[in-house]
């Protein structure tokens, strides 16, 4: 499964993928959408997707809960703005030595 390079607006979720996927962990992938929602950008129950490169609004307070569900081992340089400011999602951290 693969969604990519969409411009996706919503009332509510942008992306909602249900916990039942089936697919092998990092086979299916949301990569550089643009989104513009009023809930979470994307919900992601089944914690199996990558999901990187996406950027966009949402209308939510800003906590990663109510912006995005997904597994930040799968995830990088997501980026969005919400009523807080503006958020990488997951946050850069130093590669452990």
């Amino acid at each position: 499964m693969l969604i990519k390079d969409n411009i996706i607006e919503s009332g509510a979720i942008g992306i909602k993928v249900h916990a039942s996927l089936t697919c092998a962990d990092s086979v299916g992938m949301i990569l550089n959408n643009v989104f513009s929602v009023v809930t979470l950008v994307i919900e992601d129950a089944s914690d199996k997707l990558v999901i990187g490169g996406n950027r966009g609004a949402t209308e939510a307070n800003g906590t990663v809960a109510l912006t995005l569900d997904y597994n930040d081992n799968l995830g990088y340089d997501n980026i969005f703005a919400h009523s807080a400011g503006v958020s990488q999602y997951p946050v850069l951290v130093t590669i452990p030595t």
